[in-house]
């Protein structure tokens, strides 16, 4: 990356022989924009009458697209579905598809709109909202065939050399061509007020579809499991704990923490948040073989690899977990304390 670069894009600019920061520059590294923050939430049923959890994540932009798909990741079912003869074991939503949403949402929202990006999610949909309209003139229509007019154009240059986006336009034929091979409804794109929403239907909302079988649903808080496989929380108080960057307003009776440690010189910082079932699984059995790779991983936990590349990924970005030596003879070190 050089000054070349960040100039083109319009993350620096020059004037009178200086070389200044621009909005984007401030959204990409410190971000102490008010509006520009992500709020997540589970809700029951299908309307915003009862909070379940509810999450806020701010700091440089790229950061909160990752804490926003983690949480949306962690809300909805894992379980296995049957193609023919044959067992698939993934999430109800396509991953690819709910990642490119939430990254669209903040390349191309308005940040002169004083509102939040937020991610709500409902018994029978994951539901995106995006202050601001399409831009420029652009039709619902045209966006589906690939136009686009992008508001922030040095985000989308960013996001684009960063791998987050692809090309101007492609993320949204992208997105319906991953659910129709995924196997669920295209994504619904509507423009509501001044605010631009994309709907995706979850297919396990519908409980007479035994396509998709539950298996383990994330555990998250004193959740629990009925007969039908409906995820049901006990009502609680409402508590909020700042966290770093994350503002945690939680309708379950969570605590997050924030530890220190020195490895080598190097200050990390140790997330110890509840984990799910996943998240301690995958970890525990790092810790019980510091050696293994991602392979062996998923062949002893019985996931796929990209279900492994994911948690150890997360875990990495988090700074509970680290790789130390080469990749063909060094091992793993887990930072973040088992619970």
């Amino acid at each position: 990356m050089t000054k070349s670069n960040l100039l083109s894009w319009g993350i620096l600019t020059e004037k009178e022989g200086r070389i200044l920061p621009t909005n984007a520059f401030v959204l990409l590294t410190d971000n102490d924009f008010l509006q520009a923050k992500i709020q997540c939430a589970v809700f029951r049923g299908t309307t915003r009458g009862e909070c379940l959890e509810r999450r806020e994540y701010t700091g440089p932009i790229y950061d909160q697209i990752d804490e926003a798909y983690n949480f949306v990741l962690r809300n909805i079912r894992y379980g296995a579905k049957y193609s023919g003869l044959y067992r698939v074991d993934d999430y109800e939503l396509s991953i690819i598809c709910i990642r490119e949403i939430i990254a669209n949402a903040v390349t191309h929202r308005s940040y002169l709109n004083p509102g939040c990006v937020q991610v709500a999610i409902y018994d029978d949909r994951l539901e995106v909202t995006s202050p601001g309209m399409l831009f420029g003139g652009l039709t619902l229509a045209q966006m589906r065939e690939g136009y686009s007019r992008p508001r922030n154009r040095a985000i989308a240059n960013a996001f684009t050399y960063m791998k987050i986006i692809e090309q101007w336009g492609s993320d949204v034929p992208k997105m319906v061509k991953a659910c129709r091979e995924f196997g669920v409804g295209e994504p619904e794109f509507l423009e509501s007020g001044m605010d631009f929403r994309v709907n995706l239907y979850r297919e396990s909302a519908d409980f007479t579809n035994h396509s998709f079988i539950m298996e383990r649903l994330p555990v998250y808080g004193t959740e629990k499991q009925n007969p039908k496989g409906i995820t049901a929380w006990p009502a609680v108080n409402n508590t909020t704990q700042t966290v770093g960057n994350t503002t945690q307003s939680v309708c379950g009776p969570t605590q997050t923490t924030r530890n220190t440690t020195q490895n080598g010189g190097v200050t990390t910082q140790i997330p110890t948040a509840p984990m799910s079932d996943y998240d301690r699984q995958i970890l525990q059995a790092v810790k019980d073989n510091p050696f293994i790779s991602q392979r062996e991983l998923a062949r002893e936990l019985r996931w796929n690899v990209d279900r492994v590349k994911y948690y150890m990924k997360k875990w990495k970005d988090k700074g509970g977990l680290r790789h130390v030596g080469s990749s063909h003879k060094g091992y793993w070190e887990v930072l973040v304390p088992m619970e």
